[in-house]
């Protein structure tokens, strides 16, 4: 599941707050996805969101473009 998104200017946002980026016409380049490959993996990132400043927890990086 998207979680979360990367803008060109290397600014993570949170699913909720890329709404109004997306609105304004932007697009990402990276979307950040906490699936799990396997129950083992118990590495997380976290970032703050650009926006609103809430922790964005994810697992992988997937580019867009």
């Amino acid at each position: 599941m998207h979680v979360g998104y990367v803008d060109g200017s290397d600014r993570s946002f949170c699913a909720e707050c890329w709404n109004a980026e997306a609105e304004a016409g932007r697009c990402p380049l990276r979307a950040l996805d906490d699936e799990e490959d396997g129950a083992e993996d118990n590495f997380w990132i976290v970032d703050d969101c650009a926006s609103c400043r809430r922790p964005i927890k994810y697992k992988d990086v997937r580019l867009l473009t």
